[in-house]
């Protein structure tokens, strides 16, 4: 059985029992009522503030403020100040379309062989990140919660490295989804070092 260690632990919470009635500020106030002390942030609509819409794959617009304010992201004073780049809670308004994807490794290269190293592999699992997200309409800002799983401790550096750049252009404000990272002895390969799944809110198709 693979030695396996929990970072940190994280969730996405269910929006019960919070408003999402009103208008934008109603729903933050609501927001951070629910969790005494805490301090509510938003996903942004996208990395350009005047930027209010996306395309999907089949050409389709959507008004990405109604997603902006779907998800809320949480680090109440009553829990642990986060140790890394992860928000303690997430929570998406009800009624939320939300999307679960597998998860995601480095892709072997043209001659069949899987990039080495931590960063190599990080960054590729990202970018296969990314194009999930682009498929449905859906951006990084839009990612819920994270389990990242990275072979052996001495992989952390690289892997946190080059997680540090694309969250640096992904999250340039630092409202960042829930991560629990977890360290195993091995992935499906044994060339691989990292594997990402997640969830995301998902635009409405046709919207």
């Amino acid at each position: 059985m693979p030695e396996a260690k929990v970072d940190n632990i994280t969730g996405t919470v269910a929006a019960s029992g919070i408003s999402t009635g009103g208008d934008s500020a109603t729903r933050r106030a609501a927001a951070s009522a629910a969790v005494p002390g805490g301090q509510a942030t938003f996903g942004h609509d996208c990395m350009s503030a005047s930027c209010n819409s996306t395309t999907s794959r089949d050409g389709a617009r959507t008004d990405r403020t109604d997603l902006m304010d779907a998800l809320q992201r949480l680090n109440p004073a009553s829990a642990p100040a986060p140790s890394g780049k992860y928000s303690q809670l997430t929570i998406t308004a009800a009624n939320t379309r939300v999307a679960t994807f597998a998860g995601q490794i480095a892709a072997p290269t043209s001659a069949g062989a899987v990039p080495a190293g931590a960063a190599n592999q990080t960054h590729l699992v990202f970018a296969a990140i990314e194009n999930l997200l682009a498929s449905q309409g859906a951006k990084p800002t839009d990612l819920i919660k994270l389990t990242t799983f990275i072979v052996g401790r001495d992989t952390l550096d690289e892997f946190n490295t080059a997680r540090n750049e694309i969250y640096a252009e992904w999250f340039p404000e630092g409202d960042f989804p829930s991560n629990t990272l977890i360290l195993v002895a091995g992935l499906a390969a044994e060339s691989l070092l990292v594997e990402i799944e997640g969830s995301f809110v998902c635009p409405e198709p046709g919207r």
